[in-house]
């Protein structure tokens, strides 16, 4: 099962509203794009407290203009193709700019691949429970 983690640093915190909007379409997406079953995404909001992130804890001449981030991290088995996860980046950024309301150039989306022997559900490695152990 995949895994999306949102992790906002800002001064303005997300609204619930905003959350619930966006989570929505990640699930579409997810389903449109790697066939991802209906109550398979596991989905996590971070909020960062602003005085946590280097523009709330300088002097503003030292990052100037920098209003904070939406940095999107998701975690799943390795298998996808090169234009599912391109097309998985697009089509999130996309979302986080329509309903979290960050502009694109502050979105970060980074994939971590993850080998079937690296997971673990319940303490039994993904390539015990594949094979029907």
């Amino acid at each position: 099962m995949p895994m999306l983690e949102v992790t906002q640093a800002s001064p303005m915190p997300l609204t619930l509203s905003q959350k619930r909007a966006f989570a929505l379409e990640a699930i579409d997406i997810f389903s449109h794009v790697l066939n991802t079953p209906d109550g398979r995404l596991r989905l996590f909001f971070y909020q960062l407290q602003w005085d946590a992130c280097l523009p709330g804890l300088v002097p503003t001449s030292y990052v100037s203009g920098d209003r904070g981030m939406i940095f999107l991290k998701i975690t799943m088995l390795v298998g996808r193709t090169v234009e599912q996860k391109t097309k998985l980046m697009q089509q999130l950024t996309e979302a986080a700019h329509r309903h979290l309301e960050e502009p694109l150039g502050d979105i970060r989306v980074i994939i971590f691949d993850i080998p079937a022997t690296d997971w673990s559900v319940g303490g039994v490695p993904l390539t015990e429970r594949l094979a029907g152990r």
